[in-house]
C-alpha cells in the first residue's frame, strides 16, 4: 500500500493505493493505471511547497513577534517618560469662610422682621390687631405704622404693645427681654391682670430702654433700665451680618472687609506689604468691625496700621 500526496489548489488531497503484486499485475487508479514515477515527482513537488509554506508562517510568526515585542517597549518607554516628568500639584489652599446674618422676613403688612435662625414665630393678622407669637428665641421688628390696627408680640404670656416703632423680643429660660430700639411700647400680662406691686413701672417705656420680665402669671415680675448707646448696639450686634474665618489669608479677610465698607462708612483697607497678604486669620467678626480686625493683627501678628486719606494700611513693623 503507498500513500498518495495529491495538490489541488491550495489544499492537499490524500489518498491510498495498492502496491503492485509481484505477480507483475498492475494496479488500477480510478482514473486508470497508475503512473508511479509521475506521482513520486508530484509528491516532491507538493513537500517543497509545504516546506515554503511552513517556513514562511515561521518567519510572519517571528515578525509578529518583534512587532508585539516593540510595541510594549514603546510603551514602557513612553509611561517611564511621562512618570518621570510628573508631578503631583501642590494642593490648592481654599479659604474658609463663612458668612453669617439673621433671617429677615417682610410680614403683610409691611412689617419687617430680622431673627435669629432658631426662632419660632407664628403670625396671627385680623382686621382690627395684627397678632405675633415668639415661642422661641430673638427676634427684631420694625413695625409699620397703622394706629388703626395695633401691633402685638406675644412671648410666655407677656404682651408687647406698639403702633408704630421698633423693638426686640428674646424669650430665653428665665423670662422675657424686651429692647425699645425707637418709639413707645407698652408691657403687660396677656390676660390683662394687674403686675405685682413689685413689677409696675411708668408706660409706656421709651426707646433706649430695657424690659427684664422674670417669672409668669402674677408672679411677673419687671424691671426697665435705660441703656446707652453702645450697650443697646452691643444686645442688637445678633442683628449685624458677621464673618466666620478659618484659617483665611488676610488678603481675602481685606477683600471682605472693603466689600462692606460703603454701607457701615468704614475707611479702605490696603496691604502695604505683600508678604502679609497670605497670614492666615480665624475668628467670628462682625462685617462693620474693622477696629476689631485691626487689633486681632496688631496684637496677634508684627503689624502696623497707619490711617490716611480715608484708607488704613498695613505693613510690618
Amino acid at each position: 500500500m503507498r500513500v498518495l500526496l495529491e495538490k489541488q489548489g491550495n489544499r492537499l488531497r490524500l489518498g491510498i493505493m495498492n502496491k503492485p503484486s509481484d505477480k507483475g499485475d498492475r494496479v488500477e487508479s480510478r482514473r486508470g493505471s497508475f503512473d508511479w514515477s509521475a506521482a513520486a515527482d508530484q509528491a516532491d513537488s507538493i513537500i517543497e511547497d509545504l516546506e515554503c509554506e511552513l517556513k514562511s508562517r515561521r518567519q510572519r510568526r517571528i515578525a509578529k513577534s518583534v512587532y508585539a515585542s516593540t510595541a510594549v517597549v514603546a510603551l514602557f518607554v513612553l509611561w517611564f517618560g511621562v512618570a518621570d516628568n510628573w508631578r503631583p500639584e501642590p494642593p490648592v489652599t481654599v479659604a474658609k469662610i463663612a458668612f453669617l446674618e439673621p433671617k429677615t422676613k417682610t410680614l403683610s403688612d409691611g412689617t419687617v422682621v430680622d431673627f435669629v435662625e432658631d426662632a419660632k414665630i407664628a403670625v396671627e393678622f385680623s382686621p382690627s390687631t395684627r397678632r405675633v407669637l415668639l415661642e422661641a428665641g430673638v427676634a427684631h421688628f420694625q413695625v409699620a405704622k397703622n394706629p388703626d390696627r395695633p401691633f402685638v408680640v406675644v412671648a410666655g404670656g407677656i404682651e408687647v404693645r406698639a403702633v408704630g416703632t421698633a423693638f426686640s423680643v428674646e424669650r430665653n429660660d428665665t423670662g422675657i427681654e424686651i429692647l425699645v430700639t425707637e418709639g413707645r411700647v407698652a408691657v403687660e400680662l396677656e390676660d390683662r391682670s394687674d403686675w405685682t406691686e413689685k413689677s409696675k413701672g411708668d408706660l409706656p417705656i421709651e426707646a433706649g430702654s430695657q424690659i427684664v420680665v422674670e417669672g409668669t402669671g402674677h408672679n411677673a415680675e419687671k424691671a426697665i433700665k435705660a441703656l446707652d448707646e453702645a450697650e443697646m448696639n452691643s444686645r442688637l450686634s445678633w442683628r449685624i451680618p458677621r464673618f466666620e474665618f478659618d484659617e483665611t489669608p488676610l488678603a481675602e479677610v481685606v477683600r471682605l472687609f472693603n466689600s462692606r465698607a460703603p454701607k457701615h462708612g468704614n475707611p479702605e483697607l490696603v496691604i502695604a506689604d505683600a508678604s502679609l497678604a497670605s497670614m492666615e486669620i480665624s475668628g467670628t467678626l462682625r462685617t462693620d468691625d474693622v477696629e476689631s480686625l485691626l487689633w486681632i493683627v496688631e496684637s496677634e501678628f508684627e503689624v502696623s496700621s497707619l490711617s490716611q486719606e480715608g484708607q488704613i494700611a498695613l505693613s510690618l513693623r
